[in-house]
């Protein structure tokens, strides 16, 4: 079952009128929710516990001007561990996730090092 936690709030945006684009953004949540199944009943907030407290999945936004991004999922785990549940790769993941994006990052600025000229070869922009 499938269920839908609605939160009223307010999204701020900044541009930069120098660059000509939206900089970043965010979502301010207020203090409204509500807790729906996909035909827009209402239910209980009890079913987005676990373990006696509520779920929280944070309102994370994407930010403009970032590219190459990664995001790793419960089958990913469950590629190298198939007899794991979707909650214990869930877990991992969740235990696991600042390891994960450190290494990431570190291997994402050795692959930008490789990739960029010799810093003897000045930048040409292609017309």
């Amino acid at each position: 079952m499938k269920l839908l936690k609605v939160t009223t709030g307010f999204v701020t945006q900044i541009f930069d009128t120098d660059q000509g684009l939206f900089v970043e953004q965010s979502f301010t949540a207020g203090d409204q929710c509500d807790y729906e199944d996909e035909g827009g009943g209402t239910v209980e907030s009890s079913l987005f516990e676990a373990n006696g407290t509520e779920v929280y999945l944070p309102y994370n936004m994407e930010q403009p001007g970032k590219w190459a991004k990664v995001v790793w999922t419960i089958g990913d785990v469950q590629s190298l561990r198939p007899n794991w549940t979707d909650e214990q790769c869930e877990q991992f993941l969740y235990d696991n996730e600042d390891y994960i994006r450190d290494r990431l990052t570190e291997l994402g600025h050795e692959v930008i090092d490789a990739l960029l000229p010799p810093k003897t070869e000045a930048f040409q922009k292609d017309d």
